[in-house]
């Protein structure tokens, strides 16, 4: 028994330097540690059930690379991968686009000449939302880019209701950086992921929403540096933001032009929340998603 023990330890440990989220990570918790050498352990010695999270907590990417069929999408769309707790969408307007995606996940796009074009792949709920609160959200991938557009972001995007809330967690653009003024009103600053991010809000006046047209609020969470791999602890901003947006009113940008003063509030109930390129502005290019994975585990 304890050669097995020793076995498995030793199994688990030789993929620690690995890529995160290996079929090593037993838990689902992003590492490979001791708490996997356990559930293995249990799993060989005492004949607990086969270790590892839900389908509707986790799921292996199968590392880098696009894995299984390709899916080749047409128009503006929105629909399951099978076998996987994620759904996809593409969005657009003028010009010509495609969106290909994965049994793994992973996807490319390419677009040309569009107004706006937005490509993303995540957890899509009914059209109440689930209480964001509830699941512990994270976002790792991996990508590379090409092209111009006037503006665009990269990163976590989604929408909350009561209130309504648009918003993104931007770690690579297009164009120029989203800064205070062009891209909304400064209200904060806060760490997350060991990089600085810097808050900027709008109100969005007699815009498209996911109820149809009207008023909301959006929210650009902007990080200091940009990157094209990484890690989002999407929940941990959640967090940050209820630290600093506490239903207070404030002096804020308006879509109509000037200021309007609007109670700073993330909704609870969240509808959708994915990993996305948006562009917008004329814009040509592409991008591939070489990783991707999500994850919505419960919270304790």
């Amino acid at each position: 028994m304890k050669k097995t023990f020793f076995f498995a330890a030793m199994l688990i440990c030789s993929a620690a330097s690995a890529q995160v989220n290996t079929k090593y990570d037993i838990t689902g918790d992003g590492s490979v540690n001791s708490a996997d050498v356990v559930a293995i352990y249990n799993y060989i010695i005492n004949g607990d059930p086969e270790p590892g999270p839900g389908p509707d907590d986790y799921y292996d990417a199968n590392q880098d690379g696009h894995k299984g069929s390709s899916h080749l999408v047409y128009g503006n769309r929105t629909g399951d991968i099978e076998g996987t707790p994620w759904k996809f969408e593409q969005w657009y307007s003028g010009g010509n686009t495609s969106m290909t995606y994965y049994d793994n996940g992973t996807f490319k796009a390419s677009w040309y000449n569009v107004s706006e074009y937005q490509c993303r792949v995540g957890y899509y709920y009914n059209s109440n939302g689930i209480d964001r609160n509830s699941k512990l959200f994270t976002g790792d991938y991996r990508y590379t880019k090409s092209g111009s557009a006037q503006y665009g972001y990269i990163g976590a995007y989604g929408w909350t209701k009561e209130p309504l809330v648009e918003f993104y967690i931007v770690d690579d653009w297009w164009g120029n950086k989203p800064i205070e003024g062009a891209h909304g009103t400064k209200i904060g600053e806060y760490t997350v992921d060991g990089a600085t991010y810097t808050i900027l809000a709008t109100a969005m006046m007699n815009m498209p929403t996911i109820d149809g047209q009207g008023n909301f609020l959006k929210i650009c969470s902007v990080r200091e540096t940009a990157r094209q791999e990484g890690h989002i602890d999407i929940s941990a901003h959640f967090a940050k933001w209820d630290e600093i947006m506490q239903g207070q009113a404030e002096e804020i940008h308006s879509s109509a032009g000037g200021t309007t003063s609007w109670n700073l509030e993330v909704g609870n109930n969240l509808v959708y929340v994915t990993l996305q390129s948006e562009v917008g502005g004329n814009a040509n290019g592409s991008i591939d998603y070489t990783y991707f994975n999500m994850t919505a585990k419960d919270a304790k």
